[in-house]
């Protein structure tokens, strides 16, 4: 039991689409927003109105802004505070080497309808459809062969045949041509 929660503790939330939640690292003004933007989604959608929809925006723009304002100013502090000595366990060279690292990009799939499949969900449908597509059984050449085939595999054959008994001396004899 603590195995796993210590697994629910440690391991990244994810939202739908596959994306890790990053939302949690934000200061709490900045989560506001989030919920405040969330409600004036809300409002948009259900109204309609397009006065709704420019307030929304305005507010979308300010608070991607702000969260853009922030990460850079986190990027700015990590990068001012590298050094190479062995006080900080050689930050600098760490963070070269993440830098210099290749990125494992997985791109979307083309789906029968023209669209991009982008969540696992929809990526493993499409691999899915794909496979049953190119994985069909022979067609039946002889259909009184199948048919026969049937019939055996069906019936309630006996495996192997039972045992012989042997006897007290046929297991005491010493192999011949040892």
């Amino acid at each position: 039991m603590t195995i796993h929660i210590a697994d629910n503790s440690e391991t990244p939330k994810k939202t739908g689409n596959g994306q890790t939640l990053k939302h949690n690292s934000y200061p709490k003004d900045i989560k506001e927003k989030i919920q405040e933007r969330r409600r004036l989604r809300k409002i948009c959608h259900t109204t309609g109105y397009p006065s709704d929809k420019t307030a929304f925006n305005r507010y979308s723009n300010e608070l991607k802004a702000l969260i853009s304002t922030l990460e850079n100013d986190n990027i700015q502090h990590y990068l001012s505070n590298l050094d190479p000595t062995r006080d900080t366990n050689y930050t600098l060279w760490k963070a070269t080497k993440n830098l210099k690292r290749l990125k494992n990009h997985i791109s979307p799939i083309n789906d029968e309808k023209g669209g991009w499949a982008r969540s696992d969900k929809e990526k493993a449908t499409i691999f899915a459809e794909h496979m049953k597509t190119v994985f069909q059984p022979l067609p039946e050449n002889d259909p009184e062969h199948t048919m026969e085939i049937k019939e055996y595999l069906e019936s309630a054959n006996q495996i192997s045949l039972p045992l012989k008994s042997s006897e007290n001396c046929e297991r005491n004899k010493e192999p011949q041509g040892w």
